[in-house]
């Protein structure tokens, strides 16, 4: 009897654990609210899809965790040592730069990475908060924007892709989140030492989350110039710690000015001043060589902190998480304002390159959204893998500005596209990449050179491809992916109603949205309820034929009287 409940059991977990295709035809339905997987006129986009998928299986590349310490054992294991996250050197490795092209009159290229920023929430793009960024909106429209443009769905693969003009399963970044050890591979050229190579003088200030076991794998030995931020995938804006242990490096040591490690100073301030300092200095000690500066900002991730001053200018239309959030792209705002003010008042700005994008979709969880796309940061629907992007430059004719280019182009991309510009097209990679080279294409509205995304790819039971406007995700379970949310608090759309309200002014497209939302997913746990009890009430009508079963069964002789003692047991 045990086995047989046992049997059932597993067989209710099989028959809920089924695998899942959902595809989508993205031209005609970008929120990816239509399953159109069994609808026969797209089996050769599938067949297509599904052929591409064993194709990029065969360059899916394991996790490099080869480091003598992985990066949770360096956080614990070098407290002891100094005070924080560094790095041990176990690795042999050294960056040999040759100077492949030379041109006085190369562009500096700024490259602002906004970590975990949501496709509402820019004010060009937001229904909701569109007061937040003035400055960005300005530099926006007075620039190109990039409407669909696309990441991988969470910070590790995004950076590396950025880094590598490589999609994130060569790199050995599929499943990785903000916790795994997965570090990108020593083989890996990266866009800093492709730009040392271009004769550029490279800065990053801000994130880097792309290993720290060695110092090997850090900014300064990756081709970075200068470094200062942290290594990990994010900090206390207050206390600048990760995982209880400090992790604010200047350079490859840690922060040891009181000034910045101070508790009441929040780190954008620190990173804001930095960063203008790096340009001071560039301007001052090198004004004959071209600059590259990656910011990899860590406004808009969480934790949920900000100085007072800006949550009270979001309190009147939001309260607690929603208030914070609201203020940290305020100061989102203002860090891409001082960064311009800099390059202008230190004479850069008239031969600068900006590009400013999102690294992957809203955090959801903790406030930040992507509607009207489906999905969050994770998530493989474009509401995890769709973003902001624009550039903005006095290079650009300004007849060619003001504009929105409409290509679909990816985060692999920027990697051909700025060594372009940096080298006068003269760059040629030495590694296969995924990426294309889109200036041309941005600037003069021309198609994308991109008709396919490999978002990602897993094993045969788990990959999500684009190809052609047809996107497919396989699982090898059916999911239910929450929409998108305005700062994420519940599914009720009444709550909605209260936090889309900004002066008493209701956007009723998104209560609309969350209303259709909330009823298919009402009736989404309605049904997996019923399936529930119908299985329940199966077991049950099993178990009571066995046991009618058992009880008229001829029994031996020896039990004689003792039958129906026996059949009570039963």
């Amino acid at each position: 009897m045990q086995k047989i409940i046992w049997s059932l059991y597993y067989f209710a977990i099989a028959a809920m654990q089924t695998r899942a295709s959902y595809v989508f035809n993205l031209t005609a339905d970008p929120t990816e609210s239509i399953d159109i997987s069994k609808d026969p006129a797209y089996t050769t986009s599938i067949t297509q899809i599904t052929e591409l998928s064993e194709l990029w299986l065969d360059r899916l590349v394991k996790p490099d965790t080869s480091g003598t310490d992985t990066n949770s054992t360096i956080i614990n294991a070098s407290y002891d040592e100094c005070g924080g996250i560094c790095p041990y050197i176990n690795d042999t490795y050294s960056v040999t730069v040759e100077q492949i092209y030379s041109y006085s009159d190369a562009p500096h290229i700024v490259f602002v990475f906004v970590d975990d920023w949501g496709y509402n929430d820019v004010g060009y793009h937001s229904t909701y908060m569109p007061f937040v960024s003035p400055n960005i909106d300005v530099l926006a429209n007075d620039g190109i924007i990039i409407e669909n443009y696309f990441t991988h769905e969470s910070c590790t693969p995004s950076r590396g892709a950025l880094m590598t003009g490589r999609y994130a399963l060569r790199l050995g970044f599929e499943d990785c989140d903000e916790n795994d050890d997965a570090e990108l591979p020593l083989s890996e050229t990266t866009m800093a030492q492709s730009m040392q190579s271009a004769g550029y003088r490279t800065y990053l200030v801000g994130k880097w989350h792309l290993g720290y076991s060695s110092y090997a794998r850090t900014p300064l030995y990756r081709g970075f110039d200068k470094f200062y931020g942290y290594y990990s995938g994010y900090i206390d804006y207050y206390n600048k710690t990760y995982g209880g242990f400090l992790d604010l490096q200047d350079g490859d040591t840690l922060e040891t000015d009181a000034t910045y490690l101070d508790s009441d100073y929040h780190s954008a301030y620190v990173f804001n001043e930095k960063v203008q300092k790096m340009i001071a200095d560039h301007a001052e000690n090198h004004p004959s060589t071209p600059m590259f500066l990656y910011y990899a900002l860590q406004l808009v991730h969480f934790p949920r902190e900000a100085p007072d001053n800006y949550v009270e200018r979001c309190s009147t239309s939001y309260s607690d998480d929603a208030a914070i959030y609201c203020a940290q792209n305020l100061m989102l705002d203002e860090a891409i304002a001082n960064l311009t003010c800099a390059l202008k008042s230190h004479g850069l700005y008239n031969n600068t390159i900006l590009v400013v994008a999102g690294d992957n979709g809203g955090e959801g969880i903790v406030n930040g959204t992507s509607y009207p796309f489906r999905g969050n940061k994770y998530d493989k629907y474009n509401g995890g893998v769709r973003s902001n992007a624009f550039v903005h430059s006095p290079l650009i004719d300004a007849t060619l500005c003001g504009k929105t280019y409409e290509g679909k182009m990816h985060v692999t991309d920027w990697l051909p596209t700025l060594m372009g510009l940096a080298t006068d097209n003269a760059w040629t990679n030495t590694t296969e990449i995924d990426g294309y080279d889109q200036w041309s294409a941005i600037v003069y509205a021309e198609a994308s050179p991109r008709n396919e995304i490999i978002h990602y790819v897993y094993d045969t039971e788990h990959y999500t491809i684009e190809l052609d406007g047809i996107k497919m995700i396989e699982e090898s379970y059916k999911s239910v992916v929450e929409p998108s949310e305005i700062f994420a608090t519940d599914l009720y759309p009444e709550n909605a109603r209260t936090l889309c309200s900004i002066n008493n002014v209701v956007d009723e497209s998104i209560i609309e949205f969350y209303e259709t939302e909330y009823n298919i997913l009402v009736d989404t746990y309605i049904n997996l309820v019923f399936i529930l009890t119908s299985l329940l009430a199966v077991m049950i009508m099993i178990l009571y034929a066995m046991h009618l079963v058992c009880k008229h069964q001829a029994l031996p002789k020896k039990y004689g009287s003792d039958y129906q003692a026996i059949d009570d047991d039963i």
